[in-house]
This record gives C-alpha cells, structure tokens and sequence, in this order.
C-alpha cells in the first residue's frame, strides 16, 4: 500500500480543514467523534528530526484514529520547523490567532 492511499492519508484527507485569520493559514483535523461529546482532545504538531523529509506532521494520529471522542489536531506551519504557536521574531501575531 502506497503512502498516498495509507488509512492514515486518508484520514487526514477527510477531516483537514484550513483556518485563516490575519494572513495567517493553519491547517487543523477537527474530528467530531461520537462518544465523550462534552470533551476536545487536543493534539499539538510533532517535531520530527531535521533530516526527516516529513518536518511538519499532525502528530499521534495513527495512536488516535480509532478513539471516539472528539479530537483536534493542530498543525503548526510557520517557518520550515514550526514556530512553537507563537511566531517568529519579530512577528509573534501567529500566537494570537487560537484566540480568534
């Protein structure tokens, strides 16, 4: 099975969306589940090693594909290792968007 046909690939297809606010595009999983409703697991990007060909990645997707609760994977995309959800110097705007 190829990567691009992967159940993993194909999760992601289903449920990434694209939220833009102040020029800033993150992309984000929200998968609504359907058990613990009054719950939001919330899972923040991975950091891969930086020989990886793959640096920005949602993370523990694989582990939680199959948990029914309701799950937000949050992408972090500023900069080519990610920005830590709050920017690069000198524009930490980005940290400000999840309050939007």
């Amino acid at each position: 099975m190829s990567a691009v046909n992967s159940p993993i690939s194909e999760f992601i297809a289903k449920y990434e969306r694209t939220f833009s606010y102040d020029g800033f595009e993150i992309p984000y999983l929200f998968v609504p589940g359907t058990h613990y409703q009054d719950n939001l697991c919330v899972i923040f990007s991975a950091f891969n090693d930086e020989k990886s060909p793959l640096q920005l990645t949602y993370n523990y997707v694989r582990t939680l594909m199959n948990f029914e609760g309701r799950k937000l994977f949050i992408l972090d995309n500023v900069g080519p290792r990610g920005g830590y959800y709050i920017g690069k110097a000198p524009d930490f705007k980005f940290g400000d968007t999840p309050d939007h």
